[in-house]
């Protein structure tokens, strides 16, 4: 089976945009993880957002570039 590439660079982005968000305070902006990996790109970093969101992991307060994230769910889980 031959090794994607593709999919392992993706896979380790969003570790490291992971990686970072745990290292923000909660109420951080999508900018403030953007200045924390700057190789990747906006709408990657995006979809990490997106898919915490979907899972739970993180809520967003506001829409569009000002939008505020905060780690956690109603359960006051924050391990992202």
């Amino acid at each position: 089976m031959p090794y994607d590439i593709g999919a392992s660079c993706a896979r380790d982005k969003t570790a490291l945009v992971i990686e970072q968000i745990r290292k923000l305070p909660s109420g951080f902006s999508l900018s403030q993880v953007q200045e924390k990996c700057p190789e990747v790109s906006y709408d990657m970093i995006r979809k990490v957002l997106k898919d915490l969101k979907i899972a739970g992991k993180i809520k967003a307060k506001g829409r569009g570039v000002s939008a505020q994230w905060h780690k956690g769910n109603n359960k006051g889980n924050i391990d992202v």
